[in-house]
């Protein structure tokens, strides 16, 4: 009898799990066209809908003649029916190496240990919209023929080298600098380069580059993200494997020390041997430079500690500026812009004689795109208007922040004013006021009548229930037994 009822309540337990994980998080995999001229690129989205950012999936699809390029993320928060609800949408981007119809094979992704199945489809490309496309074409054509050739000569040094790039070397208390970590290939190497424990060397690199004195923010990146740039120039093909926005918290300087990234190096063997694949593994280490960036204070403001820093700009939305007194409206401040957006908060709206502001809904939307962290935060009001008269909305909205091009303080506050009309709600306030707690709480209660027989009836089965189930499993107890 015990084992069995184990067993039962450990099947509930288990299907309760699987059904509030599936109910919970919501995964889906989506082209978004079949058809696509040869110079624009084709993008698979991977859409997860959950209580969180925080997601972990498996390297996107390889299919021939497609070529990966740069993912991008875009993540955004809403209410859903009192709960927060997070929709983290990431791009792959591939690059179609020739006009044609091409079939990609159904395949799957692994989403938060989750296996995610992705449909096939057939990928019509089409000649190029940019007529001068053909020469970077053939640039790519040469690239992909480099990567098909598997056989060097021996002893072969690795035209390639590893680097950590800062996009500025001082910055301000709160001001974000961008930060890479890449292996920079070059077109014209002939070293059969091949990566090795990637992920468990980033492990102990970022132990030692991370600042301890930054807020940050990453770009997702899975595996190598190749592109092509020029270095001096000479062609590179350029494989990212850590990139991220720091915001210093203070003016200490951040130092970045030396750190290695360790490469599988095969050379050919000169004579076949007993070694099948006739080449020799070996292994190089490329090195980055040290880096630093100094950190400057905020100029002298009472505000300076609570101010964000970046560059941002507002937006406004109302639902009419012909108001009511007693009729709500609705009224959204919208800030967008480049900077540490967890830094974005508004002052408490108080209620005063003219209006009743009621606490905010707040929505944000965080996007990684290439060499941008971008973001909006929308502070949406709802508004009861309580006099005549003409008012403007900035005397109540306006928000200071660090403007890092022009280097100094700027404010975006409200441009709208509103026209409200009707009878003063004053003195329907103080009526309302002087009822005393025991009248506004009789406004609040229910007025409907509750049939006390009915309640005692219900009261009286509910108790017959219960005993007759006491006595059915008592009666099952020393059956079995």
């Amino acid at each position: 009898m015990d084992i069995r009822a184990g067993k039962v309540w450990v099947l509930s337990i288990t299907f309760y799990l699987i059904l509030h994980v599936s109910v919970a998080q919501e995964i889906s995999i989506e082209t978004t066209k079949r058809t696509i001229s040869l110079d624009e690129p084709f993008t698979l989205r991977l859409i997860i809908k959950g209580p969180t950012a925080t997601n972990k999936y498996s390297p996107f699809p390889d299919y021939p003649n497609l070529h990966k390029r740069e993912v991008s993320s875009t993540t955004s928060t809403n209410m859903v029916n009192g709960k927060k609800v997070v929709t983290q949408v990431i791009s792959q981007n591939y690059l179609v190496i020739k006009e044609g119809s091409f079939t990609l094979a159904p395949s799957q992704m692994t989403v938060n240990n989750r296996l995610v199945p992705i449909k096939g489809i057939t990928l019509q490309v089409e000649p190029p919209v940019d007529p001068n496309y053909t020469l970077n074409n053939e640039l790519y054509e040469e690239l992909v023929e480099i990567e098909r050739q598997r056989t060097q000569p021996a002893d072969v040094k690795a035209d390639a080298f590893f680097s950590l790039s800062l996009d500025n070397n001082e910055v301000y208390v709160g001001e974000g600098f961008m930060l890479l970590l890449a292996l920079y290939v070059a077109q014209t190497n002939k070293a059969d380069l091949v990566s090795y424990k990637v992920d468990e060397q980033l492990v102990e690199i970022l132990q030692k580059i991370r600042p301890s004195n930054c807020w940050e923010e990453n770009f997702p990146i899975e595996e190598f993200q190749e592109s092509l740039v020029t270095v001096n120039n000479k062609q590179y093909r350029r494989y990212a494997i850590y990139q991220s926005v720091y915001y210093p918290l203070n003016t200490n300087p951040i130092s970045f020390p030396k750190v290695g990234l360790t490469m599988i190096k095969y050379q050919p063997l000169p004579k076949a041997t007993s070694n099948k694949t006739g080449r020799k593994t070996t292994y190089e280490t490329f090195y980055t430079t040290p880096k630093q960036v100094n950190v400057k204070p905020l100029p002298p403001h009472p505000l300076r500690e609570q101010v964000s820093v970046g560059g941002f700009r507002v937006k406004e939305a109302i639902s009419s500026r012909e108001l009511t007194t007693g009729q709500s409206f609705n009224y959204h401040f919208t800030i967008s812009g480049e900077g540490n957006f967890s830094t974005v908060h508004f002052k408490p709206t108080v209620s005063d004689k003219y209006f009743d502001f009621f606490p905010p809904k707040v929505l944000e939307k965080i996007s990684r795109t290439k060499d941008k962290i971008t973001g909006t935060k929308s502070f949406q009001y709802q508004i009861v208007p309580k006099e005549p008269g003409t008012y403007v909305m900035r005397n109540y909205f306006e928000w200071i922040y660090f403007d890092t091009k022009a280097q100094k303080y700027d404010t975006l506050s409200s441009a709208i004013a509103v026209e409200v009309t009707g009878e003063s709600r004053k003195n329907a306030d103080i009526s309302l006021n002087k009822l005393g707690p025991l009248y506004k709480n009789m406004m609040q209660e229910s007025s409907q009548v509750v049939d006390m027989h009915t309640r005692k009836w219900v009261q009286m089965g509910a108790n017959i229930l219960i005993l007759l189930m006491l006595i059915t499993m008592v009666s099952l107890f020393f059956i079995k037994r």
